[in-house]
């Protein structure tokens, strides 16, 4: 919904898979999930605006059509439930969403986020490992000064080893094991 609002408030002729990733920066799990992978929330941001501006065309101020979904973001949301079917989700978030983005090889949307060093891979064990199931990051338990440099205070996702296996070199060394 947010995609098609903002083509609707561009008045751009069709939903594109930018205009998916563009809302998925917007919605909290995606920026999570974004952030979990090491994109530059910012710097994508701005890559869409320039893209937006210079690339799509607006329709003319008289125009008010309601903008159609593109043949390749229909495969992207059709991919997306297919998969939480077969993994027995009851829902879908945004970080399924750019999974199945991620597989749309002639994108725009693809191509800024594999810019930035950010595979289909990343993204998947992200949201296998650096995520609770039910979308609910694993945050770290208190404040960290570390957070990320974009200024807003989300704090980064916990390590995934560290929260589902015991250091037993550390216990050992606590006198706690032998």
């Amino acid at each position: 919904n947010r995609a098609v609002t903002e083509a609707e408030r561009r008045r751009h002729e069709y939903v594109t898979l930018e205009h998916l990733l563009y809302a998925i920066l917007r919605d909290a799990t995606g920026r999570v999930v974004l952030r979990g992978c090491g994109v530059d929330i910012e710097a994508l941001g701005g890559a869409l605006e320039d893209y937006f501006e210079g690339q799509l065309e607006s329709l003319p101020e008289g125009e008010a059509e309601a903008p159609e979904p593109t043949v390749a973001l229909q495969r992207v949301l059709q991919r997306t439930l297919v998969h939480a079917q077969s993994a027995a989700q009851s829902a879908v978030d945004s970080g399924d969403i750019l999974a199945a983005l991620m597989l749309e090889e002639n994108s725009y949307a693809r191509y800024l986020l594999a810019h930035q060093g950010i595979s289909r891979l990343d993204i998947v064990s992200f949201i296998s490992h650096g995520m609770e199931q039910g979308s609910a990051p694993a945050f770290e338990a208190s404040p960290s000064p570390d957070l990320d440099d974009s200024g807003d205070d989300m704090p980064r996702a916990a390590d995934p080893l560290a929260a589902s296996a015991t250091n037993l070199v550390a216990r050992a060394a606590e006198g706690k094991i032998d």
